[in-house]
């Protein structure tokens, strides 16, 4: 009887030890499993932010909250939902954080980008000779080389015309044309190409030239000339609208310009734009003290620095958009100090904004159309104060000034 019991005893015990084990098979069998394929490939795994102790995961069926991070790359977020008996395989390349890279420090104004030629074209810090630097492509190879001789002295404003075969450079006395093409260090001559001239702007076609004209008898006009300013057309009569000393901008397609007035009565600066085909004129803000504002690389819109309530409620210069005929004036309630450090994305599907932390420090922001905000990912150098930005066609990266320098820095975010 005794022998019995024991038997019977070791029978039950090994029962249940089956039934466990093929239970646990079961369970592995039809239980999910995650490979997480990540590069780099010691990236740390989290699930519900529990940190994992391997890339191979067997879960109950459901859904979970996946982070895949690793020191110097952009943190990856999702979501995974599981089935029963579901093997997931999830390969997750990391974008590694962008750091600035320094192209030149010999900077000493507004650079100027252009996109045919990838080049750049400064003062340098001397405030003598005119820059530019070329390979921005290949960034690795950035060569910085003198266009003109250390003869700018005082000059207030450099334009280079887009082909980059031309400059207009304003000095005291006048507005000077240089041929770069016909370029001798040693007997460079330069030519006068007009007076009393305030701002001025070459069209993206290369063909024409816009200023703005004050001439000694009161007259105020905008103008526009052929290369050699030897053919003039006067277009506007300033003092009609009251429009003071404004700034002047293209579109891409050279049909319309930008023209923000810059009076010290900041209520009266306005936006107003100039159909050159239909000769049409319009002003397109309704509100004054407009700081600045530019095209959308299409020419649909507008993007404009004003008054306006910032995302925290205080009111402040904000970025605003607007459509190139005026309507849909849109705040996009992202505060930023000026239109230097505002620039539109590739695509004109927003823009590129570099505001202020609460803290002193600057963000990098992309501002969609609708006002979303998504922050950039990147390394910030040392004391970072982009200025001046300017996205590069067709290509993910920002120039800008930091401090008297020039550096580039590649624009991703944490979007996967």
């Amino acid at each position: 009887m005794k022998s019995y019991k024991v038997l019977l005893i070791g029978i039950l015990i090994s029962a249940t030890i089956f039934t466990a084990a093929f239970a646990l098979y079961a369970f592995i069998l039809k239980s999910p499993t995650v490979i997480v394929q990540s590069s780099p490939e010691s990236a740390t795994v989290l699930i519900n932010k529990i940190e994992q102790p391997s890339h191979r995961l067997t879960l109950k069926p459901g859904s979970y909250d996946l982070t895949v991070s690793f020191t110097g790359y952009v943190t990856y977020q999702g979501s995974i939902t599981l089935k029963r008996g579901q093997k997931l395989v999830l390969p997750i390349l990391l974008k590694q954080v962008p750091t600035a890279t320094l192209l030149t420090t010999n900077l000493n104004t507004v650079p100027q980008f252009f996109d045919a030629t990838h080049d750049v074209y400064f003062m340098g810090t001397n405030n003598t000779t005119l820059y530019r630097t070329r390979n921005l492509v290949g960034e690795a190879g950035v060569k910085v080389e003198a266009m003109t001789s250390n003869t700018l002295l005082g000059a207030e404003k450099v334009a280079v015309r887009p082909d980059g075969e031309v400059a207009l450079i304003k000095m005291s006395d006048g507005i000077y044309l240089y041929d770069f093409k016909r370029y001798d260090f040693l007997n460079q001559s330069k030519t006068l190409w007009g007076t009393n001239i305030d701002d001025f702007a070459w069209s993206p076609n290369n063909l024409q030239v816009a200023y703005t004209y004050y001439g000694a008898n009161g007259e105020q006009s905008l103008m526009l000339s052929d290369i050699q300013n030897n053919n003039q057309r006067r277009e506007i009569d300033l003092t009609k609208d009251k429009i003071d000393h404004p700034s002047i901008a293209w579109s891409d397609d050279s049909r319309h310009l930008l023209l923000v007035a810059k009076s010290t009565q900041t209520k009266t600066n306005y936006i107003y734009t100039y159909d050159l085909f239909i000769k049409k004129f319009a002003q397109l803000t309704e509100v004054g003290e407009v700081e600045g504002a530019k095209w959308s690389p299409d020419g649909e819109y507008i993007a404009y620095v004003a008054p306006g309530r910032d995302s925290a409620g205080s009111t402040t210069n904000i970025a605003w958009i607007a459509k190139s005929d005026g309507s849909g004036v849109t705040p996009l309630n992202v505060a930023v100090s000026s239109i230097s450090k505002l620039c539109w994305e590739n695509n004109s599907t927003g823009v590129i904004v570099a505001s202020n932390n609460t803290d002193g420090s600057i963000k990098l922001q992309s501002v969609d159309l609708s006002a979303n905000i998504t922050p950039y990912q990147y390394a910030p150098p040392t004391k970072f104060n982009p200025d001046n930005i300017m996205s590069i066609p067709k290509d993910s990266r920002l120039l800008f000034t930091n401090d008297g320098q020039l550096m580039s820095l590649g624009l991703i975010t944490s979007k996967y």
